[in-house]
């Protein structure tokens, strides 16, 4: 699968406060980069615990359910697209099978403290590649 906004799962990882979800992110991806799924029964297959919320969406949990990244699926093209990454409780806060993190002016991460400020964070939302 080709991995499109990449930029968002960075950025959010590079946040001090969601540092601890940089293994698992990268590891999601290198299994999501290497994946041909055709269909959400493989993304079931290869992730048992991924819940497939409609919009060929699909809600996977980060670090032992502590991050929840939502993906929109493009299987005939081989494309995923990241439309959502954050904390349990700010998933509990959106629409999984609408919220689209690219349309935002801000991530809901720019609102932690320990967040970078405005001239050391990456740009949001992040330019097209």
């Amino acid at each position: 699968m080709h991995i499109v906004s990449r930029a968002i799962l960075v950025s959010f990882y590079s946040q001090p406060a969601h540092a601890d979800a940089r293994e698992a992110i990268e590891a999601w991806f290198a299994i999501a980069q290497k994946a041909q799924w055709r269909s959400p029964a493989d993304v079931k297959a290869q992730f048992g615990n991924a819940s497939i919320v409609g919009n060929n969406r699909a809600v996977f949990n980060i670090k032992a359910n502590d991050y929840r990244l939502i993906v929109a699926f493009a299987y005939r093209m081989q494309w995923a697209y990241v439309k959502f990454i954050g904390t349990h409780a700010q998933y509990d806060a959106v629409d999984a099978a609408t919220v689209d993190q690219t349309q935002l002016k801000e991530p809901p991460w720019k609102s932690i403290p320990s967040a970078p400020s405005r001239t050391t964070r990456p740009r949001w939302p992040p330019l097209p590649s």
